[in-house]
């Protein structure tokens, strides 16, 4: 489908002052502002590809409509209408990186993806930058600790600016085949 048949098929669907762009040459032009999916309201955005054929269907949630406990609902209510998950990767916070839970079901008409993501599960990553600052001091390294002082923002600045999020992925299950879990470290 095109925009335009999207647009007629979808009461609703609006459309935004200026497409999203995404990697992978997606951008949204449309989007559903209030969706019911997993049991969890959201949005949709209605991404297309470089020729203009809908590509992917992204539903989002966020904070503040995000509660703890959505994910493992999602989670639930998909296992419940699409069975078992083709695949599960679950990934501890790391260096820059959020807590994250991703689920993918293949299926014949539709690849559908759920991701889980956490910046401010565990330990911030603040607390975590502290902590290495702390370690090179022990160490003598004290301009290396000042520097990493320096350059660590707040407490609490990393989980204001980076959310949790909630996404769940519809996509036509011809499209690239999704990188595999990456080892827990």
């Amino acid at each position: 489908m095109d925009a335009a048949a999207v647009a007629e098929a979808v009461p609703g669907a609006t459309r935004l002052s200026l497409p999203w762009t995404y990697g992978g040459g997606l951008s949204a032009p449309l989007a559903l502002p209030e969706a019911q999916l997993a049991g969890l309201s959201g949005r949709l955005l209605f991404q297309f590809d470089a020729e203009g054929r809908l590509a992917q269907i992204l539903f989002e949630r966020r904070r503040p409509a995000l509660r703890p406990g959505d994910g493992p609902r999602a989670l639930a209510a998909l296992r419940a209408q699409l069975g078992p998950e083709t695949r599960l990767c679950l990934e501890r916070p790391r260096r820059g990186a959020p807590a994250s839970a991703r689920a993918l079901w293949r299926g014949e008409e539709a690849e559908t993806r759920l991701s889980w993501l956490d910046f401010g599960t565990g330990e911030a990553l603040a607390d975590l930058d502290a902590a290495e600052a702390r370690a090179r001091l022990r160490e003598g390294d004290v301009a290396g600790a000042q520097e990493m002082l320096r350059r660590t923002p707040p407490p609490g600045a990393l989980r204001r600016s980076l959310p949790r999020r909630l996404l769940i992925r519809l996509s036509d299950p011809a499209r690239a085949e999704p990188a595999p879990c990456p080892p827990i470290p």
